[in-house]
Formats: C-alpha cells, structure tokens, sequence
C-alpha cells in the first residue's frame, strides 16, 4: 500500500534577471489527504529531471521529513 504519493506541478516563474521561465515543484500527498503534506517550491527547470525525482520518491516511498535533504542530495 502506498503512504505517499510524489507530484511534480508546472509553475511558471518570474525572476528580473532571467525574465519568465518554467520550473517544478515537488508536491507530496499522503493517502488519506487531499492537500500536499509537503511541498518544495522552484525545485527543477528540466521537465525529465523532475519526474525521475518523483519515480524515485514513489518507488521508495521516501517519508516527507527527508524531502528537502534527499532533493538536496539529489540535485548535487
């Protein structure tokens, strides 16, 4: 049975010095909630980057406590 479940969102972002451009939030949902539990904001650009991110938070169910560590770990 599945606790949590890892969501990539599109957001569209502005910054001055870069103007527009498309980044990825990680959202997560536990099973018997309908609002994320826990989020990261502005986390990926790369629509590929961010999925394999959430593949690998599904498949091993990663508790949300861990969430920014293990992005953090990730992304160096």
């Amino acid at each position: 049975m599945r606790l949590f479940t890892y969501v990539a969102r599109e957001n569209k972002q502005y910054m001055k010095e870069v103007g527009f451009y498309v980044s990825y939030d990680i959202e997560v949902y536990s099973a018997d909630e309908d609002m994320p539990v826990a989020s990261l904001e502005d986390v990926f650009t790369d629509f590929d980057k961010a999925q394999e991110f959430v593949l690998l938070c599904n498949e091993y169910q990663l508790d949300p406590i861990h969430l920014e560590e293990f992005c953090l770990d990730y992304i160096q």
